[in-house]
């Protein structure tokens, strides 16, 4: 019998022929409809975090206009029925039904796309996003979804997948939500426990979570706490906690720089320290004696530069420590004070570009009685707040 030869393409035609099978089986499963049975539907336990409700009003409905959107279901080859993927509300409508009823409506069964998977995972993805469609999701229960989803394409990709470089984008378009709306809800696992709590009763709004989760946990408590007090936070509020804090890096990572230079420092002068001892112990000729004198200046130099780096580091330090000892016993109405004095700031350098637009148009406030008259007023005004 002759031998058979394999090309290499001979194996390549094999091998995509093995991947469009594969193809139209997955498009057979997306598109494959059945009837089934309503008792051999089970729940799906990965849908428990989803509140089945009004479950009354919805079958009345199913009774008026019939089933308008199928469910979705996976086959559960265990316990030979299929578990739930979306529409566990109709199903749970449907089986209340008498038989009667039932067998007239849906003599068939329930109309039923049926899914595959190839993982838990992609499971529970589909789910998900199932639930993010068919509901009008909380900022808690849109949070928890988005979390939630992040963590499984994290573990996909932890598995050697490498299409789920862009987490963000993949949940923003499973859920159908921008993905700039995706980062700011995943910001918001940087914020504290009790910001957290005033998210989920909605007293704070996303753009607000996705902001104070950028600070410190210091500065997220300073807030919280201006919130529990006046049931919200001016912006100029947050711009003030902010400041304080970005002046407090800036501080933080100029003392970090002159810390590296004070080491650096100190490695020239042990290595040039290291080099005169060399030349004290073969010092020979004049040459040798001119570089002797130069490492000798240099080592002056470099210990004079030192001696000033330690001054300035003792000083930053002592800032440092005044300006935490600051922050940390700052009220929240001295940090409301400060605002309102930003404000002002803010006003006063409007009302100056303002006077200089005055001041380019004085030949016309001569001839206009009308504003002199107003500007006489203004400077009346301002007068008043300075007596």
């Amino acid at each position: 019998m002759a031998k058979k030869s394999f090309s290499v393409g001979m194996a390549s035609s094999t091998k995509i022929k093995d991947e469009n099978i594969v193809k139209d089986m997955k498009a057979k499963q997306n598109f494959n409809f059945q009837y089934i049975s309503r008792d051999k539907i089970v729940p799906n336990p990965l849908n428990k975090r989803y509140p089945q409700t009004d479950i009354e009003k919805l079958l009345e409905s199913l009774r008026k206009i019939g089933l308008i959107h199928n469910i979705c279901v996976t086959p559960d080859k265990e316990e030979g029925k299929y578990r739930l993927i979306s529409g566990e509300r109709r199903w749970r409508a449907i089986s209340q039904l008498e038989d009667k009823e039932y067998k007239e409506l849906y003599p068939s069964g329930i109309p039923a796309q049926i899914k595959i998977f190839e993982s838990p995972i992609d499971e529970e993805i589909a789910i998900i996003a199932a639930n993010a469609e068919d509901r009008d999701e909380t900022q808690e229960d849109r949070r928890n979804s988005i979390l939630r989803l992040k963590e499984l394409y994290e573990i996909k990709r932890s598995n050697g997948d490498i299409s789920y470089t862009n987490i963000s984008k993949l949940i923003a378009e499973k859920i159908k939500i921008s993905q700039r709306q995706v980062i700011k809800y995943t910001n918001t696992e940087k914020l504290i426990p009790e910001l957290i709590e005033l998210f989920n009763r909605e007293t704070i709004s996303i753009d607000e979570a996705s902001s104070f989760a950028a600070l410190s946990q210091d500065s997220q408590r300073k807030i919280y706490s201006i919130i529990t007090q006046d049931g919200k936070i001016d912006s100029d509020h947050v711009k003030i906690i902010k400041r304080q804090e970005e002046e407090a890096k800036q501080l933080q990572k100029e003392l970090a720089e002159r810390e590296k230079e004070l080491v650096q420092k100190e490695n020239l002068i042990a290595n040039l320290t290291q080099q005169l001892e060399k030349f004290n112990n073969s010092l020979s000729d004049n040459n040798s004696s001119d570089a002797f004198t130069e490492l000798k200046e240099a080592k002056e130099k470099a210990e004079k530069e030192r001696s000033s780096l330690k001054t300035k580091i003792k000083k930053m330090n002592k800032e440092k420590e005044e300006y935490e000892n600051q922050k940390a016993t700052i009220s929240d109405s001295e940090v409301k004070k400060l605002a309102e004095i930003a404000k002002l700031e803010q006003t006063i350098m409007q009302f100056e570009k303002s006077f200089k637009i005055l001041k380019s148009n004085k030949s016309i406030i001569e001839n206009d009685s009308s504003i002199r008259e107003k500007i006489s007023l203004l400077a009346d005004g301002l007068k008043s707040l300075l007596d």
